[in-house]
């Protein structure tokens, strides 16, 4: 029962791999339509379509298969406790088979990839993704992160974290990726990490920079909500002015009825 267990953790695996493929697939498809020009609408919609059943497909494979390995684990546990009776290994299988196809089947049904980060960032790479949930994740986010950077104080830009500063549990030193790097070229290939209150405090080089996808994604979303909001703004403005447009004529009809 542990060796197939292991067995299937190796297809889990393998499934997660299909869902990275995926997001390189919607990623690729965005490349070629932006370096194309305007393609077909109607075809983008298609293929985007067909992707998303199979990553669907590939959740919910995930999903019974990781149901599978629970099921192998705990029967495995629950036989080589000193108090466990004894099994025919016809009973043995019939149990095995029941157990895993029942949790393999309520498993599947909630496997909404809600908690799945590589079916997120294939919805948002896919332009998927629902601007409620794109806004709840802001609101999430918006209490402990801060979109801009400590250098330029703008938002950042290709943001780059600090390697030596990450392994020693600072999340905080993040920086634009041109700031950071005149920063180190003002002193001569090595400056002190500007964080107040870094528990690093040495010099930091180009080599120690990686690029921070994290940071990336947030202010992604962060602009997104942003740009959502002076949008619901101006709309919001725009009807004020129509009525008071509408209140002035009124207005004005009464005038010329008196």
């Amino acid at each position: 029962l542990m060796n197939k267990a292991h067995d299937v953790d190796s297809l889990v695996k393998n499934v997660d791999d299909a869902l990275v493929q995926g997001v390189n697939v919607v990623k690729t498809f965005k490349a070629v339509k932006e370096f194309a020009g305007e393609g077909d609408e109607e075809k983008d919609d298609h293929r985007t379509a067909q992707l998303k059943r199979a990553m669907d497909s590939l959740l919910q494979t995930q999903a019974r298969y990781a149901a599978h390995k629970r099921v192998l684990n705990a029967i495995a546990s629950e036989l080589n406790s000193p108090s466990a009776g004894t099994l025919e290994p016809d009973e043995l299988s019939k149990r095995v088979q029941h157990d895993c196809t029942n949790a393999a089947d309520a498993d599947a049904s909630r496997a909404d990839g809600s908690r799945n980060h590589k079916y997120q960032e294939f919805l948002e790479e896919a332009g998927l993704k629902k601007a409620d949930d794109v806004d709840d994740e802001v609101q999430m986010t918006q209490a402990t992160f801060d979109p801009h950077c400590q250098l330029t104080k703008a938002v950042f830009e290709n943001p780059m974290r600090s390697t030596p500063c990450f392994q020693r549990g600072s999340s905080r030193c993040v920086f634009s990726k041109d700031a950071i790097h005149s920063l180190i070229q003002q002193g001569r290939g090595g400056a002190r990490c500007p964080t107040v209150g870094c528990p690093y405090g040495g010099n930091i080089t180009a080599g120690d920079l990686k690029a921070c996808k994290d940071t990336e994604r947030k202010v992604k979303r962060w602009l997104q909500a942003d740009a959502r909001e002076r949008m619901r703004r101006d709309r919001e403005a725009d009807v004020i002015d129509d009525e008071v447009e509408d209140a002035d004529d009124g207005a004005m009809d009464c005038t010329q009825i008196d």
